[in-house]
């Protein structure tokens, strides 16, 4: 057996610092012929060597797997018959030992490990709730092989060691690495779609060396049909370990495509919000041009400076077929872009007004943390003011992009509105000035001013 060889691929390399008071996967491949009656083994062990956590499997292929948890949001059977690809892909958060019998052992932690031929998953619990440590209930509760509740990982050195045996309990092959438990700072808070966005977002994290979290969060299921699916797993399990990374700590938040439903805006920012810390602990960035790339023209990003509130990235040319807060950049809509703000000429006709708002401190006690560990908001900047001479616009901040064909569900911090600019101000130069305002109606921040000369 001397050809089976183990490899640890979670944690990455990238990787191996974990904040505290998180779950965390250990994930890896296993190459050779490996026996059908193997067993698995994951350990925790501290700088000082003792045995803090662990967990096995006894069953190569486990089937006992709980997919029918009420929590567990997953593809409907009619994507994935039977559940044939959850099951091989594996998700051992819900690994039990008697799967007619699951309430029985579902919090078992010892037991959250799943293997094949190929591959092995498991989870090392911190803390069991929030008695012992945790930021949010993960839903689940899991406690070690007695029944106990575990206290939450203290920062530190550990090393984590996986070991493969045969049914007599010889080792057939072994792999191990050293991790850190400690809070990181300088970190990114975005969405990482689409495309050109998440590429964006990498590189340019990369060149800051800026935290982002790419290794899979505990709760988390990643798409397993070839589709892409975001909200997928124990969603209440993964905001709680996601919140840990943002509880300390300098924070870079970039504001694209960030709608109602994303962790980003209903978890990340809302805790952050909830707990005061916009004004000192955060730093928001945007694309110049309002999107990655546009007309073969890529953003650059941008630093919202402290006194400002409302950027306006660009002018759109659009006709009669463009709708307010929506943008697809192959309709017929668009005539033409205007990205230098500094010097705008148009002719009297349509245009749409493209920018982003920066989130301020409102009232904490105006985010409510709700039972899925998202936080209900209870206001929120909703309302964008125009002022152009005599003429009042009030518009909805709630910008739809259109990408690959699909309506991304509404931006909560952009906006996309569109104006028509009469023939009475042909031949002068106007200003428009931007006001932004909450559900309360109360002004939020300092207006923003543009200029432009009608031809």
């Amino acid at each position: 057996m001397s050809n089976i060889k183990l490899e640890i691929t979670t944690p990455s390399i990238e990787e191996r610092t974990i904040c505290p008071r998180r779950h965390f996967n250990v994930q890896g491949i296993i190459t050779g012929n490996i026996p059908k009656d193997s067993k698995f083994k994951v350990e925790l062990f501290d700088e000082n060597n003792n045995l803090v956590r662990y967990v096995y499997s006894t069953r190569i292929n486990n089937p006992n797997t709980f997919y029918m948890h009420p929590s567990l949001t997953k593809y409907q059977e009619s994507e994935d018959p039977g559940y044939t690809k959850l099951k091989e892909f594996g998700f051992p958060e819900l690994i039990v030992e008697d799967i007619n019998n699951p309430y029985d052992s579902l919090r078992k932690a010892n037991i959250k490990c799943y293997f094949t031929e190929t591959f092995f998953k498991a989870v090392i619990v911190s803390a069991t709730n929030q008695s012992h440590g945790a930021i949010f209930d993960d839903g689940i509760n899991y406690v070690d092989e007695n029944g106990y509740e575990y206290d939450y990982l203290k920062e530190g050195k550990y090393s984590i060691v996986c070991s493969l045996f045969d049914k007599s309990n010889v080792l057939l092959a072994s792999a191990n690495t050293d991790i850190q438990i400690v809070h990181k700072d300088n970190l990114l808070l975005c969405r990482f779609n689409p495309k050109a966005h998440k590429e964006n977002m990498y590189h340019w994290s990369k060149e800051n060396n800026f935290t982002i979290i790419n290794d899979t969060i505990p709760g988390y299921l990643e798409s397993y049909t070839g589709n892409w699916y975001y909200h997928l797993g124990l969603l209440k399990m993964y905001r709680s370990n996601d919140i840990t990374t943002y509880i300390e700590g300098k924070i870079h938040m970039f504001i694209y495509c960030i709608d109602e439903s994303s962790t980003s805006y209903a978890t990340e920012l809302a805790y952050l919000q909830s707990k005061s810390k916009l004004v000192d602990d955060i730093s928001f960035y945007y694309y110049d041009i309002g999107e990655a790339v546009i007309h073969s023209k890529k953003g650059a990003i941008k630093k919202f400076a402290d006194d400002e509130n409302i950027k306006v990235c660009r002018i759109d040319i659009v006709n009669d077929l463009a709708r307010e807060n929506i943008f697809n950049l192959n309709e017929e809509s668009l005539i033409d872009v205007i990205t230098d703000l500094n010097d705008i000429h148009i002719k009297a006709q349509k245009i749409a007004i493209s920018g982003v708002i920066k989130p301020v401190q409102l009232n904490p006690d105006d985010f409510i943390l709700q039972d899925d560990n998202t936080y209900e908001v209870i206001n929120k900047i909703s309302k964008i003011r125009y002022y152009l001479e005599d003429i009042i616009f009030e518009k909805e901040i709630a910008y739809q992009r259109i990408i690959d064909g699909i309506k991304q569900e509404p931006s909560v911090y952009e906006f996309y509105n569109l104006l028509d600019i009469d023939k009475k101000y042909q031949g002068k130069e106007i200003e428009i000035k931007i006001e932004c305002f909450d559900m309360k109606g109360s002004k939020i921040g300092n207006a923003s001013y543009i200029k432009m000369k009608v031809d």
